[in-house]
């Protein structure tokens, strides 16, 4: 019988080292039913761990449909919903730097075990 794990291991894209369990990102991402907080998952998932700039995320998860003028605000509103989903499946989200504009040195997010952030 083929039964996915529970639970998976993550190592740093940068360094290699281990940086804790959750369960599998990939199972995470098909259980999201929100089409923008699957891209944000999708996008931070490519490694686990990697950090991307705010305004790329945003790019990225409006490529295919128009972007919103609003598109800062939706974002922060999907990713603060998200977060609080990812807790249940041992996940979190984590911004460093400001929060300052699009387009200007801003915030950067990364996915990671939630039990490194704690």
């Amino acid at each position: 019988m083929n039964v996915a794990p529970r639970i998976q291991s993550y190592c740093c894209p940068a360094c290699g080292g281990f940086i804790g369990e959750a369960a599998p990102i990939q199972s995470v991402i098909d259980a999201e039913r929100s089409w923008v907080s699957k891209a944000i998952l999708e996008a931070l998932a490519k490694p686990v761990g990697k950090r991307m700039r705010r305004d790329a995320l945003i790019e990225m998860i409006y490529q295919l449909e128009d972007e919103p003028e609003n598109s800062v605000t939706s974002f922060n509103v999907s990713l603060h919903h998200l977060r609080r989903r990812l807790k249940g499946f041992g996940w979190m989200i984590l911004r460093e730097g400001s929060k300052g504009p699009v387009g200007e040195r801003g915030a950067c997010y990364r996915l990671i075990p939630a039990e490194v952030g704690a």
